[in-house]
């Protein structure tokens, strides 16, 4: 997978790792799309709930990494 500067730039902020992340995509648990349409998907980074987009065209392309607000 690759990952745009934010999505990074994200983790750094927020903690977790690319690995992480992949194993959430791969999962596929938690999948809906955000409001321009791409795939969303939720699940744990550094134990955390955690929302990760990736683009629609390129399903290979993480748009931004953060974590799920509390409700």
């Amino acid at each position: 997978m690759r990952f745009s500067h934010h999505a990074k730039n994200q983790l750094r902020l927020y903690g977790g790792t690319t690995e992480e992340v992949e194993t959430v995509v791969q999962s596929r648990s938690g999948k809906s799309t955000d409001h321009r349409g791409n795939p969303l998907y939720r699940g744990f980074i550094d134990g955390q709930m955690a929302s990760v987009v990736v683009a629609a065209d390129d399903l290979d392309y993480v748009i931004t990494v953060f974590p799920r607000e509390k409700r």
